[in-house]
């Protein structure tokens, strides 16, 4: 018998658990950038090959669907069908269409929203829902990011930690050092693997 041979099991059982989340997560901005978040603006500090964030794209999924309940709200209620809040009409407008008739200049936001992007069916909602629950723990890694990379960039402009610790509203300035530790470790141990 092979000494060593559960490690190597391990490493293997977790490259494959990686593997497996980056795929789910590939899948569910292919979902959320297909419902139209491909359209978005790209950020200043975002360059051309960098994809939006997953908190753009939660935030992203957040807006349509709640333009998609505004459109529901504004059909007419003979257009709808057993509990279908959506005018069958609704999805087949194109937003040059829309954008010609007299309507589409005193429209609603969400009236011009769902003129530039279309109205989603609720199922495609439903699945663009799912993506954005299976984003949640990657837009949580990259506000861990985010605070890391703010925290230390304070530091080299000179602030104490005494001032960062009252900024986030905490208790003392160890407060603030031992918050940094854990970010710091928790981005190590994402990058690194399981532990042993």
């Amino acid at each position: 018998m092979r000494k060593g041979g559960g490690v190597r099991d391990r490493r293997d059982s977790a490259g494959a658990d990686d593997r497996a989340s980056a795929e789910r997560e590939r899948q569910a901005r292919r979902e959320l950038l297909a419902l139209g978040a491909d359209g978005l603006e790209r950020r200043p500090w975002q360059p051309a090959p960098i994809p939006p964030s997953a908190a753009d794209l939660i935030h992203f999924f957040l807006w349509r669907s709640s333009v998609a309940a505004e459109q529901a709200l504004e059909a007419p209620t003979a257009y709808r069908v057993k509990g279908d809040r959506k005018a069958p009409e609704a999805s087949t407008t194109t937003p040059e269409a829309s954008t010609r008739t007299p309507e589409a200049t005193t429209a609603t936001p969400g009236a011009r929203a769902a003129a530039a992007y279309g109205v989603p069916a609720e199922a495609d909602l439903r699945e663009a829902a799912l993506a954005a629950l299976r984003l949640l723990p990657v837009a949580r890694a990259e506000l861990d990011q985010l605070e890391t990379g703010l925290l230390f960039t304070a530091r080299g402009l000179g602030l104490t930690w005494g001032q960062m610790a009252q900024a986030l509203g905490l208790n003392s300035p160890q407060a603030c050092q031992q918050r940094l530790d854990r970010l710091t470790s928790r981005g190590a141990r994402a990058t690194d693997g399981p532990a042993t």
